[in-house]
């Protein structure tokens, strides 16, 4: 279970360096990304996917990395491939991405109130953002304009920041879950010493 949380948080590092810079770019140079959007998306998706593969091959932990490697870089060539007729339902797939996500920190940011108190509840309104944008971008797909692309880009950005958000308070969870099991195991040790 470890290994495979290893594997989740590497993939979950390059999703976030990848969302920010796409976000950035599509807040920058919106009529350039309408032309190109489904090129940046394919080229994200195998720089991400090509991270993926290189961490197994470089870990050889577990196998999600190599998984999850594969089908995102497969999918980020065949979006290059054809690039010109799939722009509406690359945005689309985005918006579904961006809705996805912004539910599953939504429900996260909950359980991050109850145990860290105010950090979720940034959590939670970022997600309420997020939802909000991701909603936007499939309903708003066919017409594809400069606004719609920063709108998808500022998406991007928020949902970076969210997921480093989440990213950071798992891994203070973790730490506290394994301070807790560090100190009932030295609890068990002494009592075994002592008998």
């Amino acid at each position: 279970m470890i290994e495979f949380l290893k594997g989740l948080k590497k993939f979950s590092i390059s999703t976030i360096i990848v969302s920010a810079v796409l976000g950035v770019l599509f807040i920058a140079f919106p009529d350039k990304c309408i032309q190109y959007i489904s090129l940046f998306v394919g080229a994200a998706l195998i720089v991400i996917g090509a991270v993926a593969v290189v961490t197994y091959l470089l870990d050889r932990n577990t196998i999600l990395p190599l998984v999850l490697g594969i089908i995102v870089l497969v999918t980020g060539i065949v979006i290059c491939a054809k690039y010109r007729q799939i722009i509406s339902i690359i945005v689309v797939i985005f918006g579904i991405f961006i809705l996805i996500s912004g539910l599953v920190d939504f429900v996260a940011s909950f359980k991050s109130i109850a145990i860290l108190r105010l950090s979720g509840w940034f959590t939670l309104v970022l997600s309420v953002i997020t939802i909000i944008f991701g909603i936007v971008a499939i309903t708003k797909s066919a017409a594809l304009t400069d606004s719609i692309v920063r709108f998808i880009g500022a998406a991007l950005i928020i949902y970076a920041v969210l997921d480093l958000v989440s990213f950071i308070q798992v891994n203070a969870m973790a730490k506290k879950i394994k301070q807790k099991i560090d100190a009932q195991s030295d609890i068990i040790v002494e009592a075994q010493e002592k008998d």
